[in-house]
């Protein structure tokens, strides 16, 4: 895939995680990967797992507000176990955790972004190399 084919098809999965946000919480790791996603223009509400809360505790106060999340931690190896275990425990609450962005995500930056917060980053750089304008989100 070239640079233009993998820029569009990242820009058509933030577009297509920004409208499922709108509706359903993200679940990430820490405030850098939430300030990420709000630079990418996501709006909607994003949870975060480093908020001083043990996973067990963390997944029954989700489950008491949330029927379905978008698991969304890094895609490092730390990062698949921490994805792994956080729905094992939601599903236990049964909360429905949605993982196809993440996996989508990865394939698309491949090994040169690894984490949430590096993101926006690695778009622009794409764009630039590219020839494409910044994107007003």
């Amino acid at each position: 895939m070239n640079p233009r084919e993998r820029l569009d098809e990242l820009e058509d999965q933030l577009d297509r995680l920004t409208a499922d946000n709108e509706e359903v919480a993200i679940v990430v790791e820490g405030v850098r990967d939430e300030r990420a996603l709000r630079a990418l223009g996501l709006q909607g509400p994003i949870l975060l797992v480093n908020a001083g809360k043990d996973l067990l505790t963390l997944s029954e106060v989700i489950a008491a507000d949330h029927r379905r999340v978008i698991l969304l931690v890094d895609w490092d190896r730390t990062g698949g176990r921490l994805a792994r275990r956080l729905q094992e425990v939601l599903e236990v609450h049964g909360v429905v955790c949605d993982v196809q962005h993440r996996r989508v995500l990865s394939s698309l930056v491949r090994r040169e972004v690894q984490c949430i917060e590096d993101l926006p980053g690695f778009v622009e750089r794409l764009r630039e190399r590219v020839g494409v304008p910044p994107r007003a989100r």
